[in-house]
């Protein structure tokens, strides 16, 4: 499994109804209910692959650090918007955002676990992306793991797992412990059944019969 890490950048985001500024939109698109966001991939379209671990970068706004603030993995490999076929669609248009100002027209859907908005994760000596989205290294998400471990195995001021999210690992993954379909990939969690052996993540095709 490979780990990516995209920027978000809360000034490219504007005021839009209920959010008052551009910095509300960025932070209610990530908080949403669905736990699930689209995220522009103008590099690495080839490589990013359904299963590797997602982080999302927020950079410094004003007063407020930059840091980590979603941590996840990928739903949906990179599709050039209008033209894929996107598991959650109406998670594509984002209040706030203006897609003609996206730095691509190729998203990745990303299933987010959890969240750290108030307190981002501040790993030492890291670098963010230069451009939107870059690979993380072994060493990099070890360091990752160990911090969100910290976070939400404590308990400690500032974690915000995700309600819905459950947990296996490190970053959290998308399987329930009796072998039902968290809601992840299909959005329910009582019909969907997995196979007895779990194998650590979500699986995309977790349905024992079709929706």
């Amino acid at each position: 499994m490979s780990a990516y890490i995209w920027n978000a950048n809360p000034e490219k985001w504007h005021a839009a109804p209920p959010n008052q500024d551009s910095w509300a939109s960025l932070e209610a698109y990530l908080n949403d209910p669905s736990n699930y966001v689209y995220w522009s991939t103008p590099q690495l379209r080839d490589k990013i692959r359904i299963g590797d671990a997602a982080y999302i970068w927020r950079t410094q706004y004003k007063q407020h650090r930059s840091g980590i603030v979603a941590v996840g993995e990928v739903a949906e490999r990179p599709m050039e918007i209008h033209k894929g076929s996107f598991l959650r669609p109406a998670r594509l248009p984002a209040a706030g955002w203006n897609e003609s100002e996206a730095p691509s027209k190729w998203k990745t859907g990303i299933r987010i676990t959890h969240i750290f908005w108030k307190n981002a994760l501040r790993p030492t000596e890291f670098k963010p992306a230069q451009g939107t989205v870059r690979t993380l290294s072994p060493a990099e998400v070890a360091a990752l793991d160990k911090l969100v471990r910290g976070r939400t195995g404590h308990g400690a001021t500032g974690s915000e797992t995700k309600p819905s999210a459950r947990r296996t690992g490190g970053i959290g993954y998308g399987i329930s412990i009796v072998g039902q379909c968290s809601g992840f990939t299909c959005g329910r969690s009582s019909s969907c059944q997995l196979p007895n052996q779990i194998q650590g993540r979500v699986e995309r095709r977790c349905h024992a019969k079709p929706l």
